[in-house]
């Protein structure tokens, strides 16, 4: 019997020089750490769950956000300043 095929992927591989992409700094300056940790925690949603998208949904905004203790406006302005 075959095994299911999984979704997802178990790791992603992240460059060593994340920090010094513009588009990362101009996230930490505006966001501070927690720009950059809901950033990279949308990155681990993404490549977990399908592999390479993710469905946006008032219920995955609401999660995100009770996930990294912050409210949902915030959640959605990061998202939309990534985007």
């Amino acid at each position: 019997m075959a095994r299911p095929i999984k979704k997802g992927l178990d790791y992603f591989p992240v460059d060593t020089d994340i920090f010094e992409n513009i588009q990362v700094r101009k996230l930490k300056s505006r966001y501070k750490s927690f720009g950059f940790l809901a950033y990279f925690t949308l990155l681990c949603d993404i490549y977990k769950k399908e592999g390479y998208f993710l469905q946006l949904s008032d219920d995955y905004v609401y999660d995100l956000a009770d996930r990294l203790g912050d409210t949902e406006e915030k959640i959605q302005e990061i998202i939309a300043y990534c985007l």
